[in-house]
């Protein structure tokens, strides 16, 4: 897979997802306040998002072991934070100066755990109409804090997948674009490009 190839099949649909969860902050703001507002447009993108985290978490897998089968989320944690350890420290700024940390509850063997908002979509997708201990319908699990951290998430290993294909093809690019409207990967290296034929090195915007 190529840089092309991985923008046709995975970018573009996250983009995708990216802006339909922008749409609805003209009705919720992107504020922690809000976090526990929950609809069902937030049920849709919220198995959508992490469907897709899925369908990008093997692939990610088959980039880094490409004779391996993996079919669960154990199965991806142990192989890509066996590859990149430093993903539950990542941290993502949005637009509007909210920093989140995605994946800093995901841990691997000895101790497995997944990031809270994983579980909580296994809760909504399989028993959204059931209530857990404290009588709260898990459909309420699917509310802007949830949906914010799983497209984070999302982000997060788009970028590192994204890097990986550039590294292997020893290409300069380590930024997809059009770049997210949304995310900014903390400390990530900028999206570099070289000048013409020449050494010139700039930052694409």
């Amino acid at each position: 897979m190529n840089q092309d190839e991985f923008t046709h099949s995975y970018w573009t649909y996250y983009l995708t997802l990216e802006s339909d969860f922008i749409s609805t902050l003209r009705y919720v703001e992107l504020d922690e306040k809000n976090y526990s507002t929950f609809s069902v447009e937030y049920v849709k993108q919220y198995q959508a998002i992490c469907s897709e985290l899925d369908v990008l978490s093997k692939n990610l897998c088959s980039l880094l072991e490409p004779t391996g089968n993996f079919t669960t989320m154990p199965d991806y944690t142990e192989i890509i934070l066996g590859s990149f350890p430093e993903i539950p420290n990542k941290q993502v700024k949005a637009k509007w100066k909210e920093v989140l940390s995605p994946w800093s509850d995901w841990k691997g063997n000895p101790e497995y755990q997944s990031p809270s908002w994983w579980s909580n979509y296994n809760k909504v997708k399989h028993n959204r109409s059931n209530k857990d201990t404290e009588g709260n319908f898990y459909f309420e699990e699917a509310n802007l804090g949830n949906v914010l951290n799983a497209l984070a998430g999302l982000f997060v290993l788009e970028m590192y997948s994204y890097k990986k294909i550039s590294e292997e093809q020893n290409e300069r690019f380590t930024i997809p674009l059009p770049k997210s409207q949304l995310f900014e990967l903390i400390g990530w290296e900028p999206h570099l490009a070289a000048f013409g034929g020449n050494n010139v090195i700039f930052e694409v915007e």
